[in-house]
């Protein structure tokens, strides 16, 4: 039986070498106070990141801001000088055909004065000049705007990668942040432990020195010798001594079982103050990653009293043992809730992420490439349609009035702007048939460009209300010759003047008497 206790008390001296150990391990956590500080600095490193990364968020929308008005001017840029150059083109095909024709009007191909023939030809060149010194004007416009756009994409370009370096130290600090949290809840968690471990080792303690007085007690009880004169108590008090020892040796392997099941849990919590001094160490390593380096845990908890093990009520130990593995087994549950958790969000967050990505390619493809290019395409349908009016209009216009010092034009509003010498003038300064003539021609240009341009407005049909009130005889003649160069199997003339009987091949009167109007051939 006393070898038995010495033994116990050999593997009591290792388990007290073991809680040393582990005591050395835990030391190298830090003090309380250190992690507190350690998970401070994280938190400030990671708002100091948020903070830079919305600083550099807010100057990347300025410059996106700057840059959708650079397009918007050059768009602009780019519809003007489509025009002024379609302007220009059609100038100069309207000169070659001038040419072609020799003394005919390029319109309606009626016989022209010289004068009247030189005074287009210039008309035409001053366009052709003006339109040259325009484009030549929007062309160094367009390289300036093509320049500052070139010059704000690089800008763009390089606040987006600041962007991206932010966001990777923001994370960097949140997750310092994080581990810093579960490295100081670690080392409180261990802490907490070891005290309960050292009150276990205490009351262990005391009940082996019980144990030691006891056997003590019964070793000086157990001496006896054999009384010859009563041999039937001496086999009694034999007995008693075999089952004392007997219980004594049972006792040793309920202590033996229970100093096995204090190492195996002493190597466990070795294990996890390992795992705790390497979360630290991670910890750590996030921290000067985001730019903040976690401070070094600056000083140590009171040293850890000297704890000794002895032998202790088996019964308790496993009801402790069962109630940390019951609360460990709580504690991985939740964690593993928490996990599975966070990694839906993440998913979501991820697939939000990416849905934002392609609705933000989608917007910029529209105002990057899409618009421009429907403004570009307005632009330049409504120069040619402009171009084309005023082509007709001017060819009508020229036809109609002989007054060199006017001239007439379509602006850029699609409406007739009459010039004298130079000089834009308001229609309040023309006489009746000069207002006459501006309108039929616009009436003339405007049918001819509908006609061209679409099918469904098409026809061999064309009415005219009034298209010669306030001309003259010569203008009359020239009305004439416009109708029947006119592409129409049938034309309906309303009008008071009877000059234009004589070119009509059927004229009807429409006469109004008390209240009602009559119509007969004439």
């Amino acid at each position: 039986m006393r070898s038995e206790i010495d033994a116990a008390e050999a593997r009591a001296d290792v388990l007290r070498r073991q809680i040393a150990e582990a005591d050395a391990e835990l030391s190298g956590a830090g003090s309380g106070d250190a992690a507190q500080a350690a998970e401070d600095a994280a938190a400030a490193a990671a708002a100091e990141a948020a903070k830079k990364k919305r600083r550099i968020d807010d100057d990347l929308s300025g410059a996106r801001g700057l840059t959708e008005g650079l397009m918007r001017e050059m768009s602009g840029v780019s519809t003007s000088l489509m025009r002024v150059k379609t302007e220009m083109v059609q100038a100069r095909k309207e000169l070659d055909r001038i040419a072609s024709l020799g003394s005919k009007c390029h319109t309606c191909e009626t016989e022209l004065t010289a004068d009247h023939l030189a005074r287009i030809k210039g008309e035409r060149e001053k366009v052709i000049n003006r339109c040259t010194a325009e484009a030549a004007r929007l062309d160094a416009e367009q390289a300036r705007l093509d320049a500052e756009l070139g010059a704000l994409k690089s800008r763009t370009a390089g606040l987006e990668e600041d962007l991206r370096a932010a966001s990777r130290a923001e994370q960097a600090a949140a997750d310092a942040e994080q581990a810093a949290a579960e490295a100081r809840r670690a080392r409180d968690r261990l802490a907490a432990e070891r005290g309960s471990k050292s009150a276990e080792l205490e009351a262990a303690l005391t009940e082996a020195a019980g144990l030691r007085g006891r056997y003590s007690a019964d070793r000086a009880a157990d001496r006896f010798e054999c009384d010859e004169d009563d041999p039937v108590g001496y086999l009694l008090r034999l007995r008693e001594a075999l089952a004392a020892h007997a219980d004594a040796l049972a006792r040793l392997a309920e202590l033996r079982e229970r100093a096995a099941m204090m190492r195996r849990d002493m190597d466990a919590r070795r294990e996890e103050a390992r795992a705790a001094e390497a979360d630290a160490q991670k910890v750590e390593a996030d921290a000067r990653s985001a730019g903040r380096g976690l401070a070094a845990f600056d000083g140590l908890d009171a040293e850890l009293s000297d704890a000794e093990l002895g032998l202790g009520a088996a019964q308790a130990r496993r009801r402790a043992a069962e109630a940390d593995t019951a609360a460990h087994a709580e504690s991985a549950s939740g964690w593993k809730s928490r996990l599975e958790a966070e990694a839906a969000g993440l998913a979501r967050a991820k697939k939000s992420k990416e849905e934002h990505g392609r609705h933000v390619q989608y917007s910029r493809w529209i105002e990057d490439y899409f618009m421009p290019s429907v403004a570009r395409i307005e632009g330049q349908v409504l120069v040619s349609l402009q171009a084309g009016l005023d082509e007709a209009y001017k060819g009508w216009f020229a036809t109609l009035v002989d007054d060199e010092t006017k001239t007439s034009r379509i602006d850029d509003t699609f409406m007739p702007v009459v010039d004298q010498d130079g000089y834009e003038i308001d229609s309040a300064h023309l006489s009746g048939g000069e207002r006459t003539s501006v309108s039929l021609a616009y009436r003339l240009a405007l049918n001819t460009l509908l006609r061209r341009e679409t099918r469904s407005l098409r026809s061999n049909l064309l009415v005219l209300d009034e298209p010669t009130d306030g001309f003259s005889k010569s203008q009359l003649s020239k009305v004439h010759s416009i109708l029947k160069a006119l592409d129409y199997e049938q034309i309906i003339v309303v009008s008071h003047d009877r000059e234009l009987e004589a070119h009509a091949d059927h004229v009807f009167h429409v006469t109004k008497e008390g209240g009602s109007s009559s119509v007969r051939a004439a």
